[in-house]
Parts: C-alpha cells; structure tokens; sequence
C-alpha cells in the first residue's frame, strides 16, 4: 500500500498519508447471499476483518507539512514513535461473475472497508517562523489510529473444474 492516513490526533487533520509505505496483511470474515443464474452469479457480502501493517514508516514530510500548517509555521521538523497494533473492522459489498465458458468466468467486485488500529503515536516537533525562535513541543496521541476505510475495487478471473 501507498499509505494509510491517521486519524484521532486532536490538534491537526490531513488529507496526506502520514503512515506508509507498508506491507499489510488483511483477513476477512464474511457471509455471502448468492443470486444464481445461468451463466452468471450476483453476490451481496458483508463481515468483518483483521489487519496489521508490517515495517511501517511515518512519512515526515507530510506530518511535518499538516504541522506546518496546524501551527502556522514557516518550517517544522517532527520526530515520532509509535507502536502499530493489530487492527479491526467491518466491510460490505457485491460481486458479479458472468461465466463466459463452464470453466472460467469473469469476476467484477467493490467492498467498503471500515476499520482501524491502535497506533500510539508519541514524540516531538520544533519549528517556528522564518524571523522568530525555534519551538519545541512534546506530544502524546495516545489516542490516535491507523485509518483503514477505503473502496476495493477488484476485477478477477474464476477458474473451475
């Protein structure tokens, strides 16, 4: 994956990835009400799912960026840690697979996934304005999370036999 936003970190919002790139790891729990037809199948899932990233990074110069822009400096340069923890969530969607021949057919799907995980992110940030001293200041988002809410849009091949 690119990245994965943070999401309750009270002083400042960013559209921007802070957490990334990663390597993530998902497994979905589902129920699935199937519609089946000649040649083609229509299929409503929804459940849940866990997660975890591995070898996550921050990336500094969005963070330092939302900074920049939360304090109203001209430069800030931040230093965090962090502990990821296993993430949780639920997702809904549908899929739709037309069967060109009895062994192979083309799969057309879309989830929604909702979810997130634990990241206790804790550290500092100093910066200031071009004309002024630098500041230092310690923070602890104790609270805060990797955000995993996004669209999958998958388009597949199904094997038979």
């Amino acid at each position: 994956m690119s990245g994965l936003n943070v999401k309750d970190i009270e002083d400042f919002k960013t559209e921007d990835p802070i957490l990334g790139p990663n390597f993530t790891i998902l497994v979905p729990v589902e129920l699935v009400l199937q519609f089946v037809g000649r040649g083609q199948e229509f299929r409503i899932k929804g459940g849940g799912f866990g997660f975890y990233g591995f070898d996550n990074k921050l990336n500094y110069g969005n963070l330092d960026k939302a900074i920049r822009k939360y304090e109203g400096w001209d430069v800030a340069n931040s230093a965090f840690d962090f502990d990821h923890g296993l993430g949780l969530g639920y997702f809904f969607g549908a899929e739709y697979i037309i069967f060109v021949t009895r062994q192979w057919g083309l799969s057309l799907e879309a989830n929604y996934f909702v979810g997130d995980a634990g990241l206790g992110l804790k550290g500092s940030y100093t910066g200031g304005m071009m004309t002024g001293p630098l500041e230092t200041k310690q923070k602890d988002y104790a609270d805060s999370k990797v955000d995993f809410t996004g669209l999958e849009i998958s388009i597949g091949i199904i094997i038979t036999q």
